[in-house]
């Protein structure tokens, strides 16, 4: 039996063997015919269907065969190999007896499949982000070609933005552009500018109706049969609207084989991508990047019952300049209650929204009292103010 992917060729051998059990031998001439093979399947020019062999006590096996292509559609078929004329007995001079006189071989096209999951260290977290942000990385696609023997040629990724569970958006006023850049730049310049061939695809988003997003490679991006590729998508925010939410889904993948025949994708566990729900980001936010404005925490109020069941705060803010972010709590009375410094932190308008929390207690380890505090922010010599509501 033979499994066989889009136009791979391969071939049908008849082996005609004396079976020197002691009795007379078979010998002259004879015929073996190939027949019901699907016509899809191509045989090799000059290649006859039926074809003469010789056997005598000298040469005790002949072997026929037909090479063949396999066609680019999802065709199976079940072929019929004949011994149409058959040997003497070198004793009697009659036709010589035979095992059998005709065996089938089945055929059977496996689909030519394409292999795409995430990559866990470019999985962008649910959150919020600063309005006009670039290159925010938010999927890294590991692609790879499980065929023996075909390449894998990807024209296109389809990704959709999405609003709210069924919600399509006016897409323009979220993303204002999406990129597709190789895993080797990434892994090197995750938030820098990248331009061809570092940058593969460049999408600028104006128009409402550029939903799914269309990433095209030109030329096609090729995978060999039996390797990967690793592609991370990013994307720039618009400015235009603040404080709405949003994802971004993988939706299709337009692939083919050798011989343009559609490659079927499927995800990491082995779902169509068309159906895969493995293939969705993070909820994004965006706030606005004036750092007064994006100042802010969440939930609040907040303390042990609130919705964030680890009893947290986080704080968002922009980095304008410098590298290091102070957030002190103070009673409505001016007493410090806490304070928490991180550094080593990117600027030039960079958001974070999980980097600086409260849990409620003092720096004592106290659970301070319900009521309202300030938190103030201190990054670079400039300060923001906020209120925090604490309920046990």
């Amino acid at each position: 039996a033979f499994s066989l992917t889009a136009s791979e060729q391969f071939t049908i051998r008849a082996v005609i063997k004396n079976d020197n059990f002691g009795g007379a031998d078979a010998t002259g001439g004879g015929t073996v015919q190939l027949s019901n093979l699907n016509s899809s399947f191509t045989i090799d020019p000059g290649t006859p269907a039926i074809q003469n062999f010789t056997i005598d006590a000298a040469v005790d096996s002949a072997i026929v065969s037909w090479n063949i292509t396999a066609p680019s559609g999802n065709v199976s078929t079940v072929a019929t190999l004949r011994l149409t004329q058959i040997p003497i007995d070198e004793n009697t001079q009659t036709t010589a007896s035979v095992n059998t006189t005709t065996e089938t071989v089945d055929i059977n096209m496996v689909p030519t499949q394409l292999e795409l999951s995430l990559i866990d260290e470019v999985k962008l977290d649910e959150g919020s982000y600063a309005a006009g942000q670039q290159n925010l990385a938010v999927f890294g696609l590991a692609f790879r070609n499980p065929n023996p023997a075909e390449i894998i040629r990807v024209d296109e990724i389809q990704i959709r933005v999405t609003e709210g569970a069924t919600n399509v958006p006016d897409v323009q006023n979220l993303v204002s552009r999406m990129e597709m850049v190789s895993w080797e730049f990434y892994q090197t310049n995750p938030s820098g500018n990248a331009s061809p061939p570092d940058q593969l695809i460049s999408v600028a988003i104006s128009d409402p109706e550029s939903n799914p997003v269309l990433l095209t490679f030109d030329p096609p991006l090729q995978i060999p049969a039996g390797e990967s590729d690793s592609l991370v998508v990013r994307i720039d925010l618009s400015g235009a609207q603040l404080n709405r939410n949003f994802s971004l889904a993988i939706s299709n993948v337009r692939a083919r084989g050798a011989s343009s025949n559609p490659a079927e994708v499927l995800d990491g566990v082995g779902t169509p991508i068309i159906n895969s729900n493995l293939t969705t980001s993070g909820g994004i936010t965006i706030l606005s990047d004036d750092p007064e404005v994006a100042f802010r925490n969440y939930p609040n109020p907040f303390g042990k019952d609130s919705n964030n069941g680890s009893g947290l705060t986080f704080f968002s803010f922009v980095m304008e300049s410098g590298s290091e972010a102070t957030i002190s709590i103070y009673t409505l009375t001016g007493q410090l209650v806490y304070r928490q410094t991180e550094s080593g932190l990117d600027s030039g308008g960079r958001l974070y929204n999980r980097t600086l929390f409260w849990n409620g207690k003092n720096d004592a380890g106290q659970t301070v009292v319900n009521g309202v505090y300030i938190a103030i922010l201190e990054e670079n010599g400039r300060q923001y103010t906020t209120k925090v509501a604490f309920v046990k």
